[in-house]
């Protein structure tokens, strides 16, 4: 008799008692303090409810109008003038990971999905990866699932949309869901959503999927369940089209937030349906068929119960694992450092559900310094998996890993198996007798070695149980040998982010003068602070926590910081750190920081620094003093103002510019006095209330501004050269009506590089991609999308750009760094010879209507027409002069189905774009 079947007679018996709370040990992070913040970059309270919910659908359906850099947007005559970006790594970490799988077929062959990276795939067992989402497809990825029946292997399902934690594209932008289901029919090579599944303007049930099961029992149909955020659905013909099973998905709000939904090996389903949910359903759920369902809810299941997840044993054995989150009372297991209360239940099923309720065995273990506590952060981070071969074994996740090979019932036979290194020592951070390095080397000692924290997914080898995937915000990482590793209590795990491209930059900096300097410096979210100085993609790890702020002064000073105010300066000789330290203010100033909060090094004093605050700003006359560094920070406290964006001027000195989230801008007259005059400046009246997501000071005139908006539904590009008495937009083609309305993409960063001709090139850095343009010219700028197939449609969170070799960095949310060195040569921008840019047809294939733009920066008079397969004109579509941008629609309805062709002429030049008309 196994373990498992052993306990089970033993606990029909005898339930175990309840256990009663231990001591507290304080939570590495709170990632719905990252949500809420994120949140605030793109929502306000005047436009919150006119944003829909598939914004970043609409967003890139918008962006595939707009010019492209490769299409020699900034051609004399017709040479192609345009940049190769390269992505700049990291290569050897990765970003939050909540979906990885082996090919049943070839374990070798791996998938996996970043929550804002989109889908990879690997034909080496992690070794090198291959991005296989498209550029400008939507990359949130939660769930991937493959058809294992015979011949159908090649079929393989992802889904995204994240509930919890979410940031997916948030690094100064929005909370994006997914947009349904995508299938592969190519083993993962390519992708193609479902039409069915792809939400509407309304937040749909498709848009927020936990998890994709398929019944591999099931021959004749294609069955297919998606756990969804207010229902679960049911599919029988491969996701064409689906029906509502359990919950509400006429009106997801009024379902369960949280689901979830496992099959085993004999198609019998469960499911959970999380308790705040108005309709009467809620609780755990079994079926052997898919339709008809028995509540098979405990009687152990009370109070405010959230996300459940749930595993199944192997083979014909209906043993059933459910992992459960409370808030409040209702859990058994409720430690203080577990943010929350905790289940564990395990079901056997003989002609009806008999409970276990395992709770009390849930991991408490105090060794060395720190405590091995079950924490799921209030369900963000939270797995559970049954050992194929061996029930026996049942690993949980959340912040770390845990195996029992007792099947968690008892206590005595958990191992605490990844996340936080039980030998880490937090108490170093506060012992004025240990030096940096070993503080720098105990941080980096955090966690296990080389296995990742805050756990997602557990997925088992197809062939070898032995070996583990897990997928965390470190991304992917192996166990080679678990029963061994059990054995032994030895567990090494490998790191299998070698160019997984997944990292979620919230910021990045490069040495702002030294041309040839290869240095760049990043924080990322959950992942720390990293750095490369070389033209190397390995970073090399510099400080942990969330990574945020960063800069470099020209005297090679790195600062970095992580969140809530802790700032550290970075001591580097020949590219090693010999020294640092934190000189965070005194607690006694009384400073309130927000989750992000970006500082500066004045330009005219490379001393000190500015730093914004929940509530106003510090300043640190001289943060080179280590020994009094903490001290020198004088408090200005604005009342509430949310500082988002902290700039200096150059001529005349001293003047500061903070931007803020609701309240416009404030401009300090003279920082060095902490007495000085304040000047509140506000934005034209219509977006006050925006989000200030950068600023640039004209270094040759402190009356000259521009400040981004990262507001949807906002005008977003506003320049000043009298310090905000009047305002210019700049938004252009970026927005789709003048007035900052539509589906323009948010704006997140800026900056600009001077041009030999006396010119300059513009770079915003938006939620769907990156764009330059060569003249701000209000209503009439065109943007240009840069790095089409590299950066493609990634949210651009920051972006440098270095006068002396023209190199350009930027990062992004979700696919690493890029990087390019622009040629400050270009010749001069001559539109008479330009005629126009036409963006691409889109949809195509099409059915009823065709649609495309025109861009112009002068007057052109410019023709369209549309020619059949035999080149003969069908239609006379345009026949106008124009300048700046044009949007075309056509109506096609009428067309018969085939190939056509738009030719698009101004007399000297013509463009021909095919699209074809499906019926």
């Amino acid at each position: 008799m196994n373990k498992i079947l052993l306990a089970l007679l033993v606990l029909a018996i005898s339930v175990p008692s309840l256990s009663a709370k231990r001591p507290s040990f304080p939570p590495k992070e709170d990632p719905h303090q990252r949500e809420e913040w994120l949140r605030s970059t793109y929502i306000s309270p005047e436009n919150e409810k006119n944003i829909p919910a598939n914004i970043d659908e609409l967003q890139r359906n918008f962006a595939k109008s707009l010019p492209t850099a490769s299409e020699g947007y900034y051609a004399k005559g017709s040479t192609i003038q345009s940049q190769t970006w390269l992505n700049a790594g990291p290569n050897n970490i990765g970003g939050r990971t909540r979906a990885v799988a082996f090919d049943v077929n070839n374990p070798n062959i791996l998938i996996a999905g970043g929550v804002s990276g989109g889908i990879w795939r690997s034909v080496d067992g992690g070794n090198s990866w291959v991005q296989t989402t498209g550029k400008k497809e939507i990359p949130s990825v939660t769930t991937i699932v493959q058809d294992k029946r015979p011949g159908k292997n090649n079929i393989w399902y992802f889904a995204g949309g994240e509930v919890l934690g979410n940031s997916a594209g948030q690094s100064k932008g929005t909370t994006f869901l997914g947009n349904g289901i995508s299938k592969s029919t190519d083993n993962g090579l390519t992708w193609k959503p479902l039409e069915s599944t792809i939400i509407g303007s309304e937040a749909g049930v498709f848009g927020r999927i936990y998890r994709l099961v398929l019944d591999q029992t099931n021959q004749d149909k294609d069955i297919i369940y998606a756990a969804c955020y207010g229902a679960i659905l049911r599919s029988e013909d491969g996701g064409d089209t689906w029906e509502t099973v359990l919950g509400n998905s006429a009106n997801i709000n009024r379902g369960p937030r949280y689901t979830d939904l496992v099959i085993n090996d004999s198609g019998t389903l469960y499911v959970s349906l999380s308790s705040n949910s108005d309709s009467n359903q809620s609780g755990f759920f079994r079926s052997t068929n898919g339709k008809d369902w028995e509540n098979i809810t405990p009687d152990e299941l009370t109070g405010n119960y959230t996300r459940t997840v749930i595993a199944a044993a192997p083979g014909d054995m209906d043993l059933v694992y459910f992992l459960t989150m409370h808030y409040g009372s209702g859990g058994v297991y409720c430690p203080e450092e577990s943010s929350g209360c905790h289940t564990l239940l395990a079901m056997e099923y003989n002609d009806g559900a008999e409970w276990y309720d395992l709770s009390e065995n849930l991991p408490y273990m105090k060794i060395k310094y720190i405590t091995g506590v079950y924490n799921s952060q209030s369900g963000y981070d939270m797995c559970i998996a049954i050992k194929p071969d061996n029930p026996d074994v049942v690993i949980i996740g959340g912040t770390n890993i845990y195996v029992s090979d007792y099947a968690f019932f008892d206590s005595d036979n958990t191992q605490w198996v990844a996340g936080y290194n039980p030998n880490y020592n937090p108490y170093v951070y506060s012992d004025p007798s240990v030096k940096w390095l070993d503080i720098i080397s105990e941080w980096r000692n955090m966690m296990f070695p080389t296995g990742g924290w805050d756990f997602h997914t557990i997925v088992f080898h197809p062939t070898n149980p032995n070996i583990v995937l897990t997928g965390s915000d470190h991304g992917i990482h192996r166990l080679n040998n678990l029963e061994e590793s059990i054995d032994n209590e030895e567990f090494t795990w490998d790191d299998l982010n070698n160019g997984y491209n997944t990292t979620q930059f919230y910021d990045c900096s490069i040495h702002p003068t030294e041309a040839g300097n290869e240095t760049i410096v990043g924080g990322m979210q959950d992942n720390g602070t990293w750095a490369t100085f070389t033209s190397s993609v390995m970073f090399d790890e510099m400080t942990g926590g969330d990574g945020m702020h960063s800069t470099i002064n020209e005297n090679g000073d790195i600062l970095v910081s992580s969140q809530s105010g802790n700032i550290m300066r970075l001591i580097y000789e020949d590219d090693e750190m010999v020294d640092g330290y934190n000189f965070a203010p005194q607690s006694d100033l009384g400073v309130s920081f927000a989750f992000y909060n970006p500082f500066e090094i004045n330009p005219n004093d490379t001393k000190a620094i500015a730093m914004g605050a929940a509530t106003g700003y510090v300043y640190c006359s001289d943060y080179t003093n280590e020994s009094a560094a903490s001290y020198n920070w004088y408090f200005r406290d604005l009342g509430y103002v949310n500082v988002t964006n902290v700039a200096f001027s150059t001529t005349p000195e001293n003047v500061l510019y903070l931007g803020t989230y609701y309240d416009g801008l404030y401009r300090i007259e003279d920082v060095t006095n902490s007495n000085s005059s304040t000047e509140k400046i506000s934005y034209p009246s219509e977006v006050n209330y925006a989000y200030t997501s950068d600023i640039w000071v004209d270094p040759n005139d402190a009356d000259h501004l521009i400040s981004t908006l990262s507001n949807y539904y906002s005008k977003s590009i506003l320049e000043t050269y009298d310090a905000g008495d009047s305002w210019t937009d700049h938004g252009g083609n970026l927005e789709e009506n003048e007035d900052g309305s539509g589906n323009g993409p948010s704006v997140r960063a800026y900056a600009r590089l001077n041009m030999d001709d006396g010119g300059a090139v513009h770079f915003v850095g938006t939620s769907a991609g990156l764009y330059s343009t060569r003249k701000l010219d209000g209503a009439n700028t065109v943007w240009v999308r840069e790095g089409e197939n590299t950066i493609g449609m990634a949210v651009v969170s920051q972006i440098h750009a270095r006068q002396s070799d023209g190199r350009i960095v930027v990062s992004t949310h979700g696919n690493g760094v890029f990087k390019t060195n622009y040629a400050t040569s270009i010749d001069e921008f001559d539109a008479k010879t330009l005629g126009f840019v036409v963006s691409e047809v889109y949809p195509n294939p099409a059915s009823e209507q065709i649609n495309f733009v025109l861009n112009t920066d002068n007057n052109a008079f410019v023709e369209v027409k549309l020619l059949d397969i035999q080149g003969i004109a069908v239609a006379n579509i345009l026949s106008e002069e124009f300048t700046g941008t044009k949007r075309v629609s056509y109506n096609a309805s009428n067309l018969t189905a085939g190939t056509y062709f738009l030719h698009i002429s101004d007399g000297t030049h013509f463009v021909t774009k095919k699209v074809s008309i499906i019926r």
